[in-house]
């Protein structure tokens, strides 16, 4: 795509980095007299914002006299130049309030001291995800929102806060706690989940399971409170759901323990072992009874374990499990207790269904763009589409 645009004369991509800390970098060979400077790189990616979907915009172009090549004449991508992630640009404070506002917040999702007006949001090292929630966050702080291409087509703070100043205020409603007399309404996510639970009669499909090794002593009661104290803190994690007059509602237990199953393995084989921590993970959860947060402790030796701890996607994600993790060694070791949380997902829940007009427009708009597509895709497949969907292998 890259190579589309006018006044490109050679272009790659390739990904650096792994993980979250992945960039995806765009070289460019401009064509001769073409001032190549940082408006026309801006430019690049508006452009290239318009025709490909977030994820596949470069994070940062980089303007190349030639690319270096092989000796067969391909280009050695191990030549590349890969330039740092903090914009070197110099310095430039904001001038206005709204400048000064998005200073402050890309400071917060990026981790950094101080931002200048004039640098590039994804050379800082921000990505389409970040992108979004500093959307959320600026619709949430400003009363004003735009999307998230706006982000691409201008993505210095002082571009965005132009484009700001143009927007008119919308009225933010923000999430706050409901009532929890009566049955709660479930999230879309929610009802979609338990949906699915209640058309295949319980399944581990959507289980989310993740085994630990630890070494040294494991205070069995110690972990007990501690993931007890995490389920008091997270009312999704005792959420039950129920189905009344043909409709899925959740039910918030006022307290509920977790089961941990402690098993002795000492001379168990490592096949043994790896088939223990197998059926957790295969192991279906009841929606209408169950904790959404169970644990298997597994005694190898004296001072060795695996902990097994597995969550319902209907309560969790894997964002989710990093919190989990956090929060259970800040307990277990004696950290002290961890503040109340001031909205759950049920008041999420709530906020979303209040949502629905705006929704209701959104889907309209899909439901009219892919109106022609087929409702089953025609690629060839090597083995025939089965019945019903099977998750083996």
């Amino acid at each position: 795509q890259l190579l589309q645009l006018p006044d490109v004369a050679r272009a790659v991509v390739q990904v650096v980095g792994e993980g979250a800390g992945a960039r995806l970098l765009g070289y460019l060979v401009a064509e001769p007299g073409v001032v190549a400077d940082a408006d026309w790189q801006a430019d690049c990616l508006s452009q290239l914002s318009k025709a490909l979907p977030d994820y596949m915009v470069p994070n940062q172009l980089v303007v190349l006299p030639e690319l270096p090549l092989t000796p067969n004449g391909k280009v050695d991508r191990k030549a590349l130049p890969i330039p740092d992630a903090v914009d070197a640009s110099e310095y430039i404070a904001p001038s206005i309030e709204t400048e000064q506002a998005l200073c402050q917040l890309w400071c917060q999702l990026l981790g950094l001291e101080q931002v200048s007006v004039r640098a590039n949001f994804f050379a800082l090292g921000g990505h389409s995800l970040l992108a979004t929630r500093l959307m959320s966050a600026i619709s949430a702080r400003l009363n004003k929102k735009l999307p998230v291409r706006a982000l691409f087509e201008a993505p210095t703070v002082e571009g965005l806060a132009a484009r700001l100043q143009a927007t008119e205020h919308t009225e933010h409603q923000a999430i706050t706690p409901v009532s929890r007399d009566g049955d709660l309404a479930l999230s879309f996510g929610q009802q979609r989940l338990w949906f699915i639970d209640r058309l295949e009669g319980g399944s581990a499909q959507y289980n989310m399971p993740a085994a630990f090794r630890v070494r040294g002593d494991l205070d069995i009661a110690r972990l007990q409170s501690s993931l007890d104290a995490i389920v008091a803190r997270h009312e999704v994690l005792r959420t039950q759901y129920e189905e009344v007059d043909g409709v899925g509602v959740q039910r918030i237990a006022a307290q509920m323990s977790v089961p941990v199953v402690s098993e002795d393995l000492h001379g168990a084989s490592k096949q043994a072992v790896s088939a223990r921590v197998a059926e957790e993970a295969n192991t279906a959860f009841d929606l209408q009874r169950d904790c959404l947060l169970r644990v298997r402790v597994l005694r190898i030796d004296a001072q060795e374990w695996v902990l097994c701890f597995t969550m319902h996607h209907i309560a969790s994600d894997g964002w989710s499990l990093g919190v989990l993790v956090r929060e259970f060694m800040a307990l277990y070791s004696g950290k002290g207790e961890l503040p109340a949380l001031p909205i759950q997902y049920a008041d999420y829940a709530a906020w979303q269904r209040g949502q629905e007009k705006q929704l209701a427009q959104d889907l309209d708009y899909w439901t009219t763009q892919l109106a022609d597509l087929p409702v089953v895709h025609g690629l060839p497949l090597d083995k025939a589409r089965p019945s019903e969907q099977r998750f083996t292998g």
